[in-house]
């Protein structure tokens, strides 16, 4: 058993669990770029709900002041403050929650345990901290690990919080200021006019700074994106480097599974009459498939080499890896071995073919030129295709050296 625990932890869900039962190890992205910048919007969205209507209030009875007063700066001026020092606030937070991102981004899970944040902890002695640990990050970020995120739910809800209700609300206070005959008089009915423009004012700032905060966080994720990667490039986090290996790795083996389909279909679907014409096709395929073996080697060497000088070399058993890439990797390896051996056929079938035409009786009764022109094209076909042959041989033979064992 992987975890011997009778309820499977929360932060682990079945694809990692597989993953590493068949790998030995996971690396498990917690918190994606996208989403750390997501969490800038809703805490903007968070803040606003906290201090809506006493800002819904004040901005009216700055509009009163500023329109009795002829000083109509000071409402725009106080918003624009507010609004600043929110965003000035959300921006400090987003710093402090990179620093965490750059530690926690990939979660590398094994058999005993995980490592987040530069700590190993085990799944079984290590159950209380490991919590603890967790739910602090689910504060920080709104999402608990391995777990889909749920930030864009609570951003839609939030905003239909503070947008959508700042305009209900506004829209109470005019039917109620209306149904009351506040307005009735011409005094109070310049004072209702008052107030009614400056809901209307208060709630456009609201989507006015919404918005522009969206765009600007926009262009903070493409900065943040090339500053990050540039930081982490040069950090040279193992956790990353051993993520992009794997995932380079299966990237391989998927190719090398697409390309034996590609060439069984194109062989599948030749006439007899028309095998030999697709040799060309054939050898660049094959080239192509022997280089992706070579890829994938070389890449299994690095991130063994990766493991074993790392400090994950005592927690992840390499063996199990191997054990996974034996399977993973001999299949298309011997689908393309069976797949040579059916064009070999083929090709020995025409063969065949050729040499029963050159020694039909029907060319007899051709003239003498015709014969000798028909025997010499009959034996120059047969001598292309045993060459073909050879050739295939040797390739089965490489591919056959290629298995792992």
């Amino acid at each position: 058993m992987l975890f011997r625990t009778r309820k499977k932890p929360k932060y682990l869900n079945d694809k990692i669990e597989k993953e590493v039962k068949e790998k030995g190890f996971s690396v498990y992205n917690y918190i994606s770029l996208k989403e750390l910048i997501l969490t800038a919007r809703k805490d903007f969205l968070g803040i606003l709900s906290k201090i809506n209507i006493a800002l819904m209030v004040i901005t009216i009875i700055l509009w009163i002041i500023s329109y009795y007063s002829s000083l109509f700066f000071i409402l725009p001026v106080f918003l624009f403050i507010i609004f600043f020092l929110i965003f000035l606030y959300i921006f400090i937070k987003l710093i402090f929650r990179t620093k965490l991102f750059l530690y926690i981004s990939n979660v590398v899970y094994t058999k005993t345990g995980l490592m987040i944040s530069d700590d190993y902890l085990y799944y079984s002695k290590d159950k209380k901290k490991l919590d603890k640990k967790l739910k602090k990050y689910e504060a920080i970020f709104d999402e608990y690990l391995s777990r889909s995120s749920n930030l864009k739910e609570v951003i839609s809800k939030k905003k239909k919080e503070v947008l959508d209700e700042s305009v209900k609300t506004s829209w109470s206070i005019v039917k109620w200021m209306t149904s009351k005959r506040i307005g009735s008089s011409r005094k109070t009915g310049w004072a209702v006019l008052i107030v009614i423009v400056s809901l209307i004012l208060y709630v456009m700032s609201l989507y006015v700074f919404y918005y522009l905060w969206y765009f600007v966080l926009y262009f903070l994720w493409k900065i943040y994106s090339f500053i990050l990667w540039f930081f982490i490039s040069f950090k040279n986090k193992i956790e990353l480097k051993i993520k992009n290996r794997t995932l380079w790795i299966e990237q391989k083996l998927d190719k090398m599974n697409i390309i034996y389909k590609v060439l069984k279909n194109k062989i599948d679907n030749f006439k007899d009459w028309e095998i030999s014409d697709i040799w060309n096709f054939t050898e660049d395929k094959f080239s192509d498939f022997y280089n992706q073996i070579d890829l994938v080697l070389k890449d299994v060497k690095d991130l063994k080499f990766l493991i074993e000088t790392s400090k994950y070399s005592n927690v992840i058993d390499f063996n199990i890896f191997k054990t996974y890439l034996k399977k993973k990797f001999n299949a298309p390896v011997k689908d393309m071995v069976w797949l040579l051996e059916v064009y070999e056929k083929l090709l020995n079938k025409q063969i065949l073919e050729f040499k029963r035409l050159n020694n039909n009786s029907q060319k007899q009764e051709l003239d003498i030129n015709n014969i000798e022109i028909l025997d010499k094209n009959l034996e120059q076909k047969e001598f292309v295709l045993n060459k073909k042959l050879e050739a295939l041989e040797k390739n089965k033979s490489v591919l056959k050296r290629s298995i792992l064992v």
